[in-house]
């Protein structure tokens, strides 16, 4: 090879020619071309220590590039969809329509993601600064200063195009005159790069035929090392003081483990470090909400090893106690909903061991509502479940025990068996929605409510209500008329066609409220205004189920849309069946919309099964003051 000829770093250089060209081949992915580093912390001795390979310093320098502008991160914001970018990179905002939950001013502003795999709208608010991802640019330069400063040698480099965009031809071989000479190691060198915008994000690098002062490729590995050193103690959860696992950064920009932050949102919806409110309790499925990427490639670089051993830990953690295939005892009685109380008598041999071992241990449980099975392996209670926390038990000396208990979050169980008489099961959680997609969904319907030219869309409920009461009159009148004209001698008129049949049929309820296609059109902030109003109403007449005692127990009628229907569920007697719909949904928008049918269909009741439903709530009132009591004397 002649001195001139500028040869391609990836791997050592006495590993041949054909090993060059080899590396010339374009990756599939970015991820295949990030570097992998042997893991290191500050107590890992430096004889422990793999040095990077030549190519490595490419990949390392590229998992602190942003996509957009090919820079290193500069100001990096975190988006809800995972992704990271420059502050500056960020996009136009704009006004967005049809959102009103969650409420506040500050969502009415969005962006559409920049990234061709993903295009979703983003609430500008959302888009946070990556703290941790900004201290880890400011370690990763500040090592790189250090080295061109201490490092007596200078390097070549220049920059390839990747093959596809040379339409089929291969790379362009860089020439003498393609290469610039850059102080200090190849780490430095291509960051240097980078920062002068000479290296695109999909570029790779190719180096001179040696380096002016023949320095060994050893520096480079300590620069990586000491940016693992220093930054290492920025890596931990202020959680679980442990490596990050599964990271996912809030919309405050601080990021937790995926498994702590789900634990926290069980407690508080407020964040541990700055105590901003969270938007809503995310369901925080990895779909919904996706994982910081871009910590995530950092950690699998530079920290592989401890990540192993540090997921090991957290499955361990979880399959401690579960017995066996089965995470979690349940109990087969009643309907609990989430944040709400729940109280039991516990006086059956079984639940009285389940409750002492929920005692023992982590204090929850899980509350299934029972059911008649319908063949012989069929569960006897229904799949969807709440998980609750023991807040407080008193105990009589013939072992029975009056539990206060409070709902966490919801389950689905999709195995089960018994243990000790009592039914455990296999669990998976059921989490909502995305804030996103929470919006999305509220402006998708109400678009199609105005397409479709719907009366009520976008309009309050008093104004529903008010055109509602007229439109109800007049068909009243009209239907008098025609009695009196021709009662016997004329048919029965058939529903009219199109527009107008689906209207006799949607005009039933309370002031000819129209059940489905009103509350599609309605925003969600109307709906739980309509719950309100509703709950305003019953109190202003006095009824039993909004007592003081029930005010008491179960707290005054939140006025947060996603507190408001597993408060009026609580409360509204109604048939557990009907209850239980709330628990297979997964939005806000969704559990509003069957409160929203609850209320029509309870203020248009005849007045003997209202009288029925009192009868039974009065029952139930008693038995629930009385273990209340109880469980407080």
């Amino acid at each position: 090879m002649s001195p001139g000829q500028p040869e391609v770093a990836t791997g050592p250089p006495d590993q041949g020619f054909r090993q060059d060209l080899d590396a010339r081949r374009p990756r599939d992915s970015v991820d295949a071309n990030s570097p992998t580093i042997s893991s290191t912390t500050s107590t890992t001795p430096a004889s422990s220590f793999t040095a990077p390979e030549p190519s490595q310093a490419r990949g390392v320098v590229r998992l602190f590039q942003c996509r957009l502008c090919s820079s290193p991160f500069r100001d990096p914001v975190a988006l809800p969809c995972g992704r990271a970018l420059c502050r500056t990179c960020l996009p136009q905002p704009h006004d967005r329509l049809n959102i009103t939950y969650p409420t506040g001013l500050e969502r009415s502003k969005g962006i559409v993601c920049p990234f061709d795999d993903c295009r979703k709208e983003h609430a500008l608010i959302d888009c946070s600064s990556d703290i941790i991802l900004n201290k880890l640019v400011d370690f990763l330069r500040d090592a790189v200063i250090r080295d061109t400063r201490e490092v007596g040698r200078s390097t070549s480099i220049a920059a390839v195009p990747p093959r596809s965009s040379q339409d089929g031809e291969g790379e362009r071989p860089a020439g003498p005159a393609d290469l610039s000479v850059i102080q200090g190691g190849q780490l430095a060198a291509v960051w240097a790069l980078a920062d002068r915008g000479g290296l695109h994000f999909d570029q790779q690098v190719v180096y001179g035929d040696a380096e002016l002062d023949e320095a060994p490729a050893r520096p480079d590995s300590d620069v990586i090392r000491r940016l693992q050193d220093d930054s290492r103690s920025e890596m931990d959860c202020q959680v679980c003081y442990g490596l990050f696992c599964d990271p996912l950064t809030t919309a405050c920009g601080h990021t937790f483990c995926r498994s702590c932050l789900q634990r926290i949102l069980d407690h508080s919806q407020y964040c541990p470090i700055c105590r901003r409110r969270l938007p809503m309790n995310p369901m925080l499925n990895r779909t919904a909400c996706p994982s910081n990427s871009t910590l995530s490639r950092m950690i699998d670089a530079f920290w592989a090893d401890e990540l192993v051993q540090r997921r090991k830990t957290i499955a361990a953690d979880q399959d401690l106690g579960h017995g066996g295939d089965y995470d979690i005892a349940l109990f087969v009685c009643t309907m609990a909903f989430p944040m709400m109380p729940t109280f039991l008598h516990v006086f059956e041999p079984r639940y009285r061991l389940l409750i002492r071992r929920a005692l023992d241990g982590d204090r929850t449980f899980g509350m299934v509502l029972p059911k008649r099975p319908r063949y012989v392996d069929d569960a006897y209670f229904h799949e969807y479940g709440t998980l609750l926390r023991i807040t407080n038990a008193h105990f009589y000396p013939d072992g029975r025990s009056l539990v206060e208990t409070r709902g966490v979050s919801r389950f689905r169980v999709i195995g089960h068996g018994i243990l000790d008489g009592y039914a455990v099961g296999k669990i998976e959680r059921i989490d909502d929605v995305s804030v996103e997609e929470e919006e999305e969904s509220e402006a998708q319907e109400a678009q199609a409510a105005s397409a479709r030219g719907d009366y009520s869309a976008g309009k309050s409920p008093q104004g529903q209500q008010e055109q509602q009461q007229q439109q109800r009159r007049q068909q009243e009148h009209q239907e008098h008329q025609g009695r009196r004209q021709s009662t016997e001698t004329s048919p029965p008129t058939p529903p009219p066609e199109g527009e107008n049949r689906h209207q006799h049929e949607d005009d039933r309820g309370p002031q000819g409220v129209r059940r489905s296609r009103d509350a599609d059109a309605m925003s969600t902030r109307s709906l739980a205004d309509f719950a309100l109003e509703f709950v305003s109403r019953m109190r202003a007449r006095g009824v039993p189920w909004l007592s003081d005692h029930m005010i008491e127990i179960y707290g005054e009628c939140p006025s947060d849309a996603a507190l408001l229907p597993w408060w009026l569920a609580s409360t509204l007697p109604l048939r557990d069946s009907e209850k239980y719909l709330l628990l297979r949904t997964s939005s806000v928008r969704d559990r509003l919309k069957i409160c929203y049918r609850w209320i029509v269909e309870w203020e248009s009741s005849p007045w003997w099964v209202l009288l029925i439903y009192f009868l039974i709530f009065v029952l139930f009132l008693l038995a629930v003051l009385s273990i209340s009591q109880t469980v407080h004397a």
